[in-house]
């Protein structure tokens, strides 16, 4: 039956963060190395826990993390896991250095549950970055979640990420930002506590707003009895009044209209909660230079994002302050949202990877200064010949001489950088290329050091590491079980299979070059693999050795079809390998179904 084939578009993705934090470690009497330990330990018990099932052996063992001071730095191990989604730990304590990175694609709130409060969004792709370093005396940490979307998808919602909130309850950490970060509503009752937050508002380092509670003010006037006992008004000069006459003013009430607590718990790290007293209102506003009335919400945002104050008007209606601070809590929240913010001496992965790329521009930029400046200088130098040449004719052809000398040496400065920028190119490219030559590297290495000892292991190791690229058929399976499959090395039968499904399938399916095959071959496994036909008289005489069930047949179920390909190793007993399989091109799979021991063969004569 025909298939109608179409191309599919590329989507261009739009990349921006959501949730940033960037802090201290907030307990001095932790030390920074510690506290490296410790927040290490509390970050891979939450990734453990959304691992569930699935957790690597190499986290499976460590400590809780109320043993951060009786364990030692091997607790923290460098990780790799790619499995749908990508986990990357960069662990180097002795340089006082932990990152972690997680690459998923969105599955919503609940995945798996089709009533989940926050349905996936097709396309999206969720990067949480957490980093500590060691700076000085100091733990920094940092905090992003860099979201990728398809180009006019709306943008995320901020979520905070769960071991925030461990770190900040942990008596022995705590977070801080020029003062610690906490889950209530400080008070200002004194002008030095309102001196302090503004010295915190107008701080650079400060990226955190300030939301400030005032109260609201209650007159009362009633007609109260006034008791004064007669014989205090004996030789009083005022006229006879009845008491319950006299006028008399309460005193003002004052408090704050707003359920703060809740606000302030919920909104740490997003922004500070303070409460000011309602005898410091005129002098507050008058220190910040605003107007503003008795149960109004003052913002003060960050001085590095401008400084602004915003003002969020008191409601005489209750239910209407209540909508007006959800508001204001869901806004702020998402205050941090495409927002440019330091992490001091925090480095992603992903900005370590930026890094490299940003040293080859910073060469091209240093180049184009160069170039500006002699550009700038020979401006300079031939006004100052034109105004020589008019002053002094016996002088002419001595100048043009060094003109002429200047335009040649012009000539071979702009050579030069053109030679220069070919070669930044070239360098470029060599460094990219080497980068991925180490991330090929590197994962042949982590396959390597992951291979079984045993023969019985072998098909659990290429579920593991290749599927999608080789499957190992049933009888194949039970082949390795035999026991005549143990006279072949564990480690030929994984090395041959490893390079079927690299660079064998790369040559099949990627086009790479048979040369560029062979030398890979050559450099990983220090020997050639050979593979060819396995010939049509062979697989005819010999079926149920050269066959297997796979492709679907009229009927609907699985037929015999030829293994009609081999990768042979070797004549003799001891070195002697085959491995027979047949390629399903339609899934890019190269399917095994015979190892490891050489089949009965056909030769016609």
């Amino acid at each position: 039956m025909s298939q109608t084939h179409h191309i599919v578009k590329l989507i261009k993705n739009q990349l921006y963060p959501t949730y940033q934090l960037h802090a201290y470690m907030a307990n001095s009497k932790t030390t920074p190395q510690e506290g490296l330990r410790l927040a290490a330990l509390i970050t891979m018990e939450w990734l453990r826990q959304r691992l569930g099932d699935h957790v690597p052996e190499e986290l499976l063992c460590l400590p809780t993390p109320s043993a951060y001071t009786t364990s030692d730095n091997t607790c923290l191990p460098s990780l790799h896991v790619n499995a749908g989604f990508v986990i990357d730990i960069v662990s180097l304590p002795e340089n006082g250095i932990w990152t972690l990175q997680i690459t998923e694609p969105d599955l919503g709130s609940d995945p798996g549950n089709p009533k989940q409060i926050r349905q996936a969004v097709p396309g999206r792709v969720i990067e949480t970055n957490v980093g500590y370093r060691i700076s000085d005396t100091q733990l920094e940490c940092g905090f992003q979640t860099v979201i990728s979307d398809p180009e006019g998808t709306q943008q995320a919602e901020v979520y905070r990420l769960a071991i925030i909130r461990r770190l900040i309850e942990n008596p022995n950490f705590g977070l801080r930002q020029l003062t610690k970060l906490t889950e209530e509503t400080i008070s200002l009752s004194t002008v030095e506590q309102v001196k302090k937050l503004l010295s915190i508002w107008k701080n650079q380092d400060n990226q955190l707003p300030c939301v400030v509670f005032t109260r609201y003010r209650e007159n009362k006037e009633d007609n109260v009895p006034l008791f004064v006992q007669q014989n205090d008004l004996r030789d009083s000069w005022m006229p006879k009044i009845p008491l319950d006459k006299i006028p008399v003013q309460m005193p003002k009430k004052a408090g704050v209209p707003y359920q703060t607590e809740d606000f302030a718990r919920s909104g740490v790290t997003f922004f500070r909660s303070y409460s000011l007293e309602d005898a410091l209102f005129e002098r507050f506003i008058s220190m910040v230079g605003i107007s503003a009335q008795c149960g109004d919400i003052l913002i003060l945002n960050p001085l590095c994002y401008g400084g602004k104050i915003q003002i969020v008007p008191y409601k005489s209606s209750s239910a209407r302050r209540a909508v007006q601070l959800e508001q204001l809590s869901n806004e702020l929240r998402s205050y941090s949202r495409n927002k440019q913010v330091s992490f001091g001496m925090v480095q992603f992965l992903s900005m370590a990877r930026k890094g490299l790329i940003q040293s080859s521009a910073d060469i091209v930029e240093r180049s184009a200064k160069a170039e500006e400046k002699w550009e700038q200088k020979l401006a300079f130098c031939d006004v100052q010949w034109k105004e020589t040449l008019k002053k002094k004719d016996q002088e002419c052809q001595s100048l043009k001489e060094q003109l002429e000398r200047q335009r040649l040496y012009q000539e071979r400065i702009d050579k030069e950088k053109e030679e220069l920028r070919k070669e930044i190119a070239a360098e470029r490219q060599k460094i990219e290329t080497i980068l991925a030559e180490k991330d090929e590297d590197i994962a042949y290495l982590k396959r390597k050091l992951s291979q079984p000892k045993e023969h019985s292991r072998i098909a659990e190791w290429v579920e593991e590491n290749f599927t999608g690229r080789i499957l190992l058929h049933p009888k194949a399976k039970a082949l390795l079980e035999d026991r005549s499959a143990k006279s072949i090395s564990v480690d030929l039968i994984c090395d041959a299979l490893d390079f079927l499904a690299t660079d064998y399938w790369e040559r099949r399916y990627e086009r790479i070059s048979t040369d560029e095959m062979n030398n890979r071959c050559s450099e990983k496994y220090g020997r050639p693999f050979e593979v060819k036909p396995t010939g049509t008289t062979t697989v005819e005489f010999t079926p149920t050795q050269y066959k297997v069930k796979y492709f679907q047949g009229a009927a609907g179920k699985p037929v015999e079809c030829p293994l009609d390909f081999h990768l042979g190793v070797g004549n003799d007993p001891e070195n002697l390998l085959r491995i027979y399989f047949l390629h399903d091109d339609a899934k890019k799979l190269i399917v095994v179904g015979s190892l490891p021991r050489h089949l009965k063969a056909v030769t016609i004569k």
